[in-house]
C-alpha cells in the first residue's frame, strides 16, 4: 500500500512542478495525501515547488502563496469553529491556523523555512534522507498495520502503536546530538519533515476516531474514548473531537482514575470556547511568576481540583514546575 502512495505521490510531483500552491478548496484531514508519504528530499522538492520561484541564486516565496496560505488558515480556522460551535452549541472564535488540513500546514511549514534560508537546500535534504532512513521504515511499518486492519479494535490498536511510534521517534530526532552537530538548516528541515509526519498521521487517527464514535451508543462510545485517549489528548488540531470526548466521560469514573490527564485536556477545551480554565493547568512564566490564561478564581479552581484528586494549585505548580 505504502509502496503504492509513493509511486502515485511521485507521478503527481512531476505533474505539478512549477506550479504555485493553491488552497485546498476542502479540509484534507487524512494522512493518505501524497506528500505524507514522501521522504524529506522529495518532500521539500514538492512543496518548494508549489511555494516558491527562483530569483538569482535563491528561492522567492511566490506573493500569491502567502495570499492563498492566509485564505487557506482562514477557511480551516472557520471549518474548526463550525464543527466545534456544532458540538457546544456556542459561539466559538479560534485563533486562525490550519487545524485539519494537513496540506495548509506542509505549505506553511516550506514558506517558513524559505523565508529563513535561501541557501540551497540540496546538501542538507540529501544528508536527511539517509538519516530517516530507518525511521521512515519504521513509520511504514505502523501505517501498513493501519491500513491493514480491519475491525474497530484492530484499527484502533493500530493507531495507538503508530501514535507512540511516530512520537518516540519524533523525540529522538529532537534529541539527537548527531543532528545537533549539523548546520541550523539541516536539523529545521529534518525537525519540520518529522512534524510533518506526526501531524498527518495525528489527523488521520483523530479524524478516524470522529466519524467511529458518533454512532456509538453513548455507553460504548465513552468505552472507545477511554481506550483511545491518547489519540484524543493529540487532537489538538480537532476541538470538536476533544469537546466530545470530554462531554462524553464528563460523568464517567475516567476524570478521578486519570487526573492529571483530564484535567489538562478539560482545560484546553475551556480555553478554545473562550472560557476560564476549570483547574488551573494551562500556565506560564511571565516576569518571574507564573500565569494562568485567562485568570482564574484561586478558591474555586482548588475546589474543582480536589473533586477529581489533584493537589491545590500553587502545590502543585510548585512541584511540577519549580521556581518561575
Amino acid at each position: 500500500m505504502t509502496v503504492v502512495r509513493l509511486a502515485y505521490a511521485s507521478a503527481l510531483l512531476a505533474l505539478i512542478v512549477g506550479c504555485a500552491y493553491q488552497a485546498p478548496k476542502t479540509a484534507s484531514a487524512s494522512a493518505s495525501t501524497s506528500s505524507s508519504y514522501l521522504g524529506p528530499k522529495q518532500f521539500f522538492s514538492f512543496w518548494k515547488a508549489r511555494t516558491t520561484q527562483k530569483v538569482g541564486d535563491s528561492d522567492e516565496v511566490l506573493q500569491q502563496v502567502r495570499s492563498d496560505l492566509f485564505k487557506t488558515k482562514r477557511a480551516s480556522t472557520i471549518r474548526a469553529q463550525t464543527e466545534l460551535a456544532a458540538r457546544s452549541s456556542e459561539s466559538v472564535q479560534l485563533s486562525d491556523d490550519c487545524y485539519a488540513d494537513i496540506e495548509c500546514f506542509n505549505a506553511s511549514l516550506t514558506i517558513t523555512l524559505a523565508d529563513k534560508y535561501k541557501a540551497d537546500w540540496a546538501d542538507s535534504l540529501n544528508y536527511l534522507e539517509s538519516y530517516f532512513a530507518n525511521v521512515r521504515v519504521e513509520i511504514s511499518g505502523a501505517d501498513s498495520a493501519v491500513n491493514s486492519a480491519d475491525d474497530v479494535e484492530d484499527k484502533l490498536a493500530a493507531f495507538l502503536r503508530r501514535d507512540q511510534t511516530t512520537r518516540k521517534l519524533y523525540g529522538e530526532t529532537l534529541n539527537d546530538p548527531t543532528l545537533e552537530q549539523h548546520a541550523s538548516l539541516t536539523r529545521d528541515l529534518g525537525f519540520g519533515w518529522i512534524r510533518s509526519q506526526v501531524r498527518s498521521r495525528d489527523l488521520e487517527a483523530s479524524e478516524w476516531l470522529l466519524k467511529t464514535s458518533q454512532p456509538l451508543a453513548n455507553d460504548d462510545r465513552a468505552d472507545l474514548f477511554e481506550s483511545a485517549w491518547p489519540i484524543i489528548q493529540h487532537a489538538d488540531r480537532r476541538p470538536a473531537l476533544q469537546y466530545f470526548a470530554v462531554s462524553t466521560l464528563r460523568t464517567t469514573k475516567f476524570p478521578s482514575s486519570n487526573a492529571k490527564e483530564w484535567a489538562m485536556l478539560v482545560d484546553r477545551v475551556e480555553l478554545n470556547l473562550g472560557r476560564p480554565q476549570i483547574y488551573g493547568t494551562q500556565v506560564r512564566c511571565m516576569d518571574g511568576e507564573y500565569r494562568f490564561s485567562p485568570t482564574i478564581d484561586d478558591s474555586a479552581v482548588n475546589e474543582r481540583r480536589e473533586e477529581i484528586g489533584l493537589e491545590r494549585l500553587k502545590v502543585d505548580v510548585s512541584k511540577s514546575l519549580g521556581a518561575c
